[in-house]
């Protein structure tokens, strides 16, 4: 015991340093990676402050954590997820109708010359 007094006496501030930045490292720098919590909370921070300083389009992501608390958004995305293709074949096929009739419209109704003066224009005239 009195040898450990004597060793802490020596070197005590060092070793209380050395633990000091230890802990500091360990708290700020690691636990985001170890800690999932505290790795939300860091992205969280990170978002706002570069929201506040850059642009404020990132503030914006912050938004998006809405859903992981609410369980009726969370279940509405999962359902989502998983019904993904035949969401896109949907859209894609809601595309394909719409060009159609865009297609009818710029050359059965040469009327519309103004606001369908291309297929183009006629196509997303229809989408409005």
């Amino acid at each position: 015991m009195k040898k450990e007094k004597e060793a802490e006496g020596k070197g005590g501030a060092t070793s209380r340093l050395f633990r000091e930045i230890c802990f500091s490292v360990n708290t700020f720098l690691l636990s985001p990676f170890i800690d999932e919590s505290q790795a939300k909370n860091t992205f969280n921070l990170t978002l706002a402050i570069i929201g506040i300083t850059y642009q404020q389009v990132y503030t914006l992501l912050l938004l998006v954590q809405i859903i992981d608390h609410i369980s009726f958004l969370r279940s509405l995305v999962s359902v989502l997820y998983r019904n993904r293709q035949k969401l896109l074949w949907t859209f894609l096929l809601l595309a394909l109708l719409i060009y159609m009739f865009a297609f009818i419209a710029f050359y059965a109704y040469p009327q519309f010359d103004q606001e369908c003066m291309t297929l183009y224009h006629c196509y997303f005239l229809l989408i409005n």
